[in-house]
């Protein structure tokens, strides 16, 4: 539990209070921090904070946060912070839905009136029109995708769908359509239909990739026939790597269209999305695709997604593969992974660690091995930490919990020495 502490005198107008301080209120007293959060002159701190109070105080002093609220400019902080009050003054709602009406900001109307419908559900098609009403495509993309869709009812997907599907821009147009991806298997037949409509095949991608957890056999059997109409094969492998989850036999053809991609960014992205489906019988071929790649980055990035899974007649070729690798932390990350088959390379993982010249990376490694190591190597870490002569990037103390029998070191918050 945080110690109290005494705040008053402190210079705490421009800091961002909503998160640490509002959070605990051992910290300071409600109605001295109602005081400081009044004096925050960023309205958007001042809104969080004012809405974190909101929750907690008790009802008679709620009307010094409603004055607060009132003074504040901009329309849409002013309608979050009452709506924020409206759980203990309901009849603050006309308040904050006049404000959202109010709102000019053709992107912030229909969000003020999408939060304000978690109380007034009635205010959904009019959010919906307002949405409509955005003219920038980016925007009402956004809005459909991140904050209306999940919110509607299913009388109302249609409208919503017909907005996604007026949109322009392709990639906006299908940034929108996978909103509609979890909803009623009706409404995903014409998703389907309107992803078939895309023509650059990335984007259309993602929409497929985005129906293939929840669509119904038959229309994933659709989806899997469109994905293997694609050209290009980043584009291919995305989709049916995400209708593998459901479909395994998809899983060799796949991989075999991953080893294709000439990128070989996107191609490493497709092999690691692959690793944990993989059984053990197309490991090895994963393991060449890996192996084939001639980045290190991505090669080493490739590697240690397999490494954990690999059988037990590929880890000494993995092991010389990854020590050909210049590059001393992924070297750790991958020794780290091969560890867990072959406990004797954390040694040679510390050791390598212990060669990293950067702070930053240098505690990354540590970090990372601190979950794995034996009791009898944390002192060892413990003494290389304290090499790190950047404070803010040592792990700063060892913590009292435990993992099996094995100590884990922690990282603190920046500026913290051991």
């Amino acid at each position: 539990m945080a110690e109290n502490r005494d705040l008053s005198g402190t210079d705490l107008s421009n800091a961002n209070l909503s998160g640490n301080i509002f959070g605990d209120t051992n910290l300071i007293n409600l109605l001295e921090a109602l005081v400081i959060a009044r004096e925050i002159q960023d309205e958007s701190y001042r809104v969080y904070a004012l809405s974190s109070l909101a929750a907690k105080l008790p009802p008679e002093y709620l009307g010094e946060v409603l004055a607060a609220a009132r003074e504040i400019s901009d329309k849409y902080s002013r309608a979050y912070v009452l709506t924020s009050l409206a759980d203990k003054t309901p009849e603050l709602l006309t308040e904050a839905l006049a404000n959202a009406r109010e709102i000019k900001n053709e992107y912030y109307r229909p969000q003020a009136l999408i939060y304000l419908a978690d109380k007034m559900p009635e205010l959904l098609n009019e959010a919906l029109a307002a949405t409509r009403e955005i003219e920038k495509e980016q925007y009402r993309a956004h809005v459909l995708r991140f904050d209306l869709v999940k919110k509607l009812p299913p009388e109302l997907l249609s409208e919503a769908l017909v907005i996604a599907k007026e949109i322009i821009d392709e990639h906006y147009r299908a940034f929108a359509l996978t909103a509609f991806a979890e909803k009623q298997p009706e409404l995903l037949t014409e998703v389907v239909a309107a992803a078939k409509e895309i023509k650059n095949e990335e984007y259309r991608a993602s929409v497929l990739s985005s129906l293939t957890p929840k669509s119904p056999p038959e229309l994933l059997t659709e989806v899997v026939a469109i994905a293997r109409e694609i050209k290009d094969d980043y584009s291919r492998a995305s989709v049916l790597t995400s209708a593998s989850d459901r479909l395994p036999d998809l899983l060799p053809e796949a991989l075999t269209v991953a080893r294709k991609i000439q990128n070989e960014q996107y191609r490493q992205r497709v092999l690691n999305s692959l690793a944990n489906k993989l059984p053990s019988e197309l490991l090895t071929e994963a393991f060449a695709a890996a192996k084939e790649i001639k980045n290190e980055n991505h090669r080493a990035n490739t590697i240690q997604s397999l490494a954990s899974k690999l059988p037990p007649e590929l880890l000494n070729e993995a092991l010389a593969v990854t020590r050909e690798i210049n590059n001393e932390l992924s070297r750790v990350l991958i020794l780290s992974e091969l560890a867990t088959q072959l406990p004797e390379l954390l040694l040679e993982a510390l050791a390598t660690a212990k060669k990293i010249n950067d702070d930053f990376f240098h505690a990354i490694a540590l970090i990372n091995l601190a979950d794995i190591l034996p009791p009898e190597l944390l002192s060892e870490a413990l003494a290389d930490v304290r090499e790190i002569e950047e404070e803010k990037y040592r792990p700063c103390a060892l913590s009292p919990q435990r993992r099996s029998t094995t100590t884990r070191i922690i990282k603190c918050s920046s500026g913290c020495g051991i």
